[in-house]
């Protein structure tokens, strides 16, 4: 796994970070937050998958303190630069930490709230993801949150785009049980997509649900990028009714992401 996501790295920003799907598809993420967690400065955060940073560097401007974690160098390296050029460095550390391997992980304190952004979780198989949850309660606070942006088992954008080019397999590859095989500048990455219930039913056992929000209901995954580049209102359009939409959890199941929030019972 550390390679695929090495490979990516540099181009990572400017394929996903950068664009203008990944940029209204992060804001909407951000809203969230900034309107749900608890208004006190101070969180220690722990994030889980960082990729570059973008994420840890709005938490430290909002006032916590980030423990970024990635099982990429490179994506830390990139990281750690952001850090340094935002002045952040006594607010956001990074640490090489593959999730499938977090019981190897000896926190010296507890923290608030733990975060994983835009499917990095998806790279974890169900079984383990189901020993994660007791890895992660052993690291947060009583009153702890947990809040994942996870790839939707079924993308209704995804569905219509394959099929408009007769690519019948790729138009339903998020509904394998068995993951499906990414391809990341050669490297190969197992991918396993999960629905809103069934991360509710991985997780019930320690977590309760707060909320569940559709991350790109209308707005597009990102490799439409090159078409909404050429057709920015329609984008601009697509955002406004997503914002309309945030509070209808059931459009979670035929969204690109979808934001679940848990808290430990």
């Amino acid at each position: 796994m550390p390679q695929a996501f090495n490979t990516i790295a540099q181009q990572y920003d400017v394929s996903f970070t950068n664009t203008l799907i990944g940029t209204a598809q992060r804001k909407i993420v951000w809203n969230y937050l900034e309107k749900s967690l608890p208004k006190k400065k101070n969180l220690k955060i722990l994030e889980l998958n960082c990729g570059t940073g973008e994420d840890a560097i709005w938490f430290a401007k909002q006032g916590h303190y980030v423990l970024a974690t990635d099982v990429s160098e490179k994506m830390l390296a990139i990281t750690q630069k952001k850090i340094e050029a935002a002045g952040m460095e006594t607010q956001v550390q990074i640490l090489k930490l593959d999730i499938n391997q977090i019981e190897n992980f000896d926190a010296e304190e507890k923290f608030d709230f733990v975060f994983s952004n835009f499917g990095g979780l998806n790279c974890v198989k169900p079984e383990i993801l189901n020993e994660v949850q007791f890895q992660i309660k052993k690291l947060l606070h009583q009153d702890g949150r947990l809040i994942m942006v996870i790839m939707s088992s079924f993308c209704i954008w995804e569905t219509i785009y394959f099929l408009t080019k007769l690519k019948f397999r790729d138009s339903f590859r998020r509904l394998s049980k068995s993951g499906t095989v990414a391809n990341l500048n050669g490297a190969e990455l197992k991918t396993y997509y999960y629905s809103p219930s069934k991360l509710k039913r991985i997780f019930k056992k320690l977590f309760k649900n707060n909320a569940i929000m559709p991350v790109g209901f209308f707005i597009p995954p990102s490799y439409l990028e090159k078409f909404f580049k050429k057709h920015r209102e329609l984008l601009t359009w697509l955002n406004k009714l997503e914002k309309l939409i945030c509070n209808r959890k059931l459009l979670s199941r035929f969204s690109d992401h979808f934001l679940i929030d848990f808290e430990l019972k």
